[in-house]
């Protein structure tokens, strides 16, 4: 502790012997006028001389030993106005700071948990928000088939399993989660509309090859019903936007991702199923849906 104290005071002394000299204008060797000091660029008081104005002086940091300026600008603090944690650079560095809740993306969007703060948009609310993608549609391959049998599945009480005949006469297995709405025969022997070009998949341990078209309403899919072809139609037949037509060669496994943007563009205007407000046809005529506006398709 002495020697610390003993140190300051020779600094000290030293510092006033220096500020003596420079004002007394005494030079280096021979005698001439004293070189010019270098500044730091950094200093609030640089460019206007070694000596700061009246009521400023030049005082060591007893802390880093550093020669500064006193009383000091709000930009050049003293050392010991830094607090010990990294509140200072944060306030700095805030308008270019991403909120960690976000995982470093910031939404424009309204909403979310936590009060004010933004949440990421879900995949199907960016869908939406992004408009209907025609293009999108035109690569679903959408067709008529006919359901050949329709069974309850063994081990769920909400799937059937059903045999459907497509396009060539194909035969394909698909599961389906009506059970809890619509009976067997509601479905076995009639003609449904398909989509036959997503990814397999398993369900309850059983495959599924395509998906069967339904309406639900509104208040979370109370009501259920098939999507149901025009009169005369034949499995194969085409569905496609009014105005348009089928594409010829559709994907052969369309991604989720497209169909994933599709769904919300899905919906009953008028009693026709529709897609961002086209009717969604055959060459037969319309594709209805026994629903009241506004009920989803999916």
């Amino acid at each position: 502790m002495a020697a610390g104290a003993g140190l300051g005071r020779a600094a000290a002394e030293l510092d006033a012997a220096i500020g003596a000299l420079e004002r007394a204008g005494v030079g280096g060797a021979g005698g001439g006028a004293a070189p010019p000091l270098l500044e730091d660029p950094d200093d609030p008081w640089a460019g206007r001389g070694r000596l700061p104005p009246p009521g400023v002086e030049k005082r060591r940091c007893p802390e880093t030993g550093y020669l500064l300026t006193a009383p000091f600008e709000q930009r050049c603090p003293m050392p010991g106005a830094f607090k010990g944690d990294a509140g200072y650079l944060a306030g700095m560095l805030k308008p270019v700071l991403r909120p960690k809740e976000s995982g470093g993306k910031v939404s424009d969007k309204g909403g979310g948990k936590g009060g004010g703060s933004k949440a990421a948009a879900s995949p199907a609310a960016a869908a939406g928000a992004a408009g209907p993608d025609e293009e999108g549609f035109a690569k679903a391959q959408l067709q008529v088939a006919l359901v050949k049998s329709c069974e309850p599945h063994p081990d769920s009480d909400k799937l059937y399993v059903c045999q459907i005949e497509i396009a060539g006469g194909e035969t394909r297995q698909v599961l389906t989660g009506l059970q809890k709405h619509l009976s067997a025969a509601d479905i076995q022997g009639k003609l449904v509309c398909t989509i036959t070009n997503l990814k397999k998949a398993k369900l309850a341990g059983t495959p599924s090859e395509a998906m069967i078209l339904a309406g639900e309403s509104s208040d979370g899919g109370a009501v259920v019903k098939l999507v149901v072809p025009p009169t005369g139609s034949v499995p194969g037949d085409r569905l496609f936007l009014e105005g348009g037509a089928p594409m010829e060669a559709t994907p052969k496994t369309l991604s989720s991702k497209i169909w994933g943007a599709i769904v919300p563009h899905l919906d009953v205007r008028g009693g026709t199923a529709c897609f961002g407000g086209k009717k969604i046809v055959t060459a037969k005529g319309d594709v209805s849906v026994p629903m009241p506006d506004g009920s989803r398709v999916k």
